[in-house]
């Protein structure tokens, strides 16, 4: 492996880091967050419903942005927007058009990052020619423990939720920052398949087990949002 490989699997290694540290910053404190913006649980339940419709929303801009710009622009914009995001959390106080426009911010740029930073790690496995996927994840999931202990901190400190979510933001900002440089660029992302190979495939592609299994994973993915999001309020 060359010194560019390494290089591009640590930047990615810290895209996934810097998302579930983030991830896990927030969600954690949504009881916190529904207080400071006196909400209602009908209000929460909206804006956590808002948050993946605006994510899947993200995740297409971001695939469609891919083929001209690759995924690394995407991620090295995307990320510290999220970042920013986490921030205007606790800026925002009770001012709910604002809380809204966080949470849109939010979402879009949690969808584009998902989709970059995924795009990095295939990429990333696909120059060393090993199964490599499941290490980006444990990452991911080392990060957002962090991000649950940071938050345990905050709460014993009694810190402010503005204080609380800007150091993780700060951090993960900043290493975003850092290590954006050195991720996958587009000319070394290799090139997808044409227009008319992915029409050629689509024809024979068994679409009956596909939605099947479409709806599985999406139903797989309404559980394990409520869990995420609502862990924090009532356990």
């Amino acid at each position: 492996m060359t010194v560019r490989d390494r290089q591009a699997r640590l930047s990615a290694y810290a895209a996934f880091a810097v998302q579930g540290l983030c991830f896990a910053a927030l969600v954690t404190r949504v009881p916190r967050v529904q207080d400071a913006h006196g909400m209602s649980d009908g209000a929460l339940a909206l804006v956590l419903l808002l948050v993946p419709l605006v994510a899947g929303a993200g995740s297409v801009a971001a695939g469609a942005l891919f083929a001209r710009h690759g995924s690394a622009p995407v991620l090295r914009v995307a990320q510290p927007g999220v970042c920013v995001a986490v921030v205007l959390f606790g800026l925002t106080g009770g001012g709910t058009p604002v809380l809204y426009a966080a949470v849109v911010l939010f979402g879009l740029c949690v969808g584009a990052v998902d989709a970059a930073m995924n795009a990095q790690a295939v990429a990333v496995e696909r120059r060393y020619g090993i199964s490599l996927l499941t290490g980006f994840y444990a990452v991911w999931s080392v990060a957002g423990i962090c991000g649950g202990l940071w938050v345990a901190l905050a709460n014993r400190l009694d810190l402010s939720l503005p204080v609380g979510f800007a150091v993780p933001a700060v951090v993960g900002a900043a290493v975003s920052l850092a290590t954006g440089p050195r991720l996958v660029r587009k000319a070394e992302e290799g090139t997808g398949p044409s227009a008319e190979e992915m029409r050629a495939a689509a024809v024979r592609v068994p679409w009956r087990p596909v939605l099947v299994v479409g709806a599985a994973m999406g139903v797989f993915y309404l559980a394990d949002a409520a869990v995420s999001n609502y862990s924090a309020k009532y356990f």
